[in-house]
């Protein structure tokens, strides 16, 4: 999921360094990325959580981190039917054996 999610997010940066215009295509792209770098950040923050016993949560720091969440489903809720968005849906369950 991790990698599906960095692979989303570097295409989306390539896309993003053409300077393209306005569009529903632009606007499907932005709530894309949105979505994956925030899953990228919750497995980084789930790992630090899980493994790092000397990490002290401040609250600010855990409700920026939940605004950023509500953002990233708000997002998706935005582009759930794109065909982008189908297509990063699918990634995220990997590739089948043997592919």
């Amino acid at each position: 999921m991790k990698t599906a999610s960095e692979k989303q997010q570097h295409e989306i940066h390539t896309y993003f360094k053409t300077n393209p215009i306005a569009s529903p295509e632009l606007e499907c792209a932005k709530h894309l990325h949105r979505v994956a770098e925030t899953f990228i950040l919750a497995q980084q923050l789930r790992h630090i959580a899980d493994y790092d016993n000397y990490k002290t949560w401040t609250l600010t720091e855990v409700l920026n981190f939940i605004d950023r969440v509500d953002a990233a489903f708000r997002s998706w809720h935005e582009i759930r039917d794109e065909e982008a968005a189908q297509d990063f849906l699918l990634s995220l369950l990997g590739s089948p054996k043997g592919n």
